[in-house]
């Protein structure tokens, strides 16, 4: 699940994957980036994917452009001029809450892909031969 901190008027959106995760995934199985609905699943509701500078996040998509300065590398979105006054937790639930939900959705599913991928890449590594 994605974390969200405010630090004076920006809010913080960290994903629990890594940048480089969601990189990979977009390489390899950029449709699993999208949440789709409606009739026959053919609706496009929300996708994810990176970016450079700080990112966005919208009702939308979400655009990874930073990570944590930490060893896990976590993928962020830095949205800067949240000024809703003393109610700037409501603020952030109003503004992202449904985009936070969506992203959450996406997280999940990319896990098991990212483990997919793996194997496969695995599988074409081992049948590799250097003359």
């Amino acid at each position: 699940m994605a974390k969200i901190t405010i630090a004076g008027d920006a809010v913080v959106v960290t994903s629990s994957l890594k940048l480089a995760d969601i990189k990979t995934v977009e390489k390899y199985r950029p449709e699993t980036l999208q949440l789709r609905g409606g009739k026959d699943n053919e609706e496009l509701i929300f996708a994810i994917g990176t970016t450079c500078g700080c990112g966005d996040i919208s009702k939308y998509g979400a655009s990874f452009g930073g990570e944590t300065h930490d060893d896990e590398k976590l993928a962020t979105i830095t949205v800067c001029g949240a000024t809703a006054g003393e109610d700037i937790k409501g603020w952030v639930a109003d503004t992202l809450g449904s985009s936070i939900i969506n992203l959450n959705k996406l997280e999940g599913r990319l896990k098991d892909a990212l483990a997919s991928i793996e194997r496969d890449r695995q599988t074409v590594l081992e049948q590799i031969t250097v003359a």
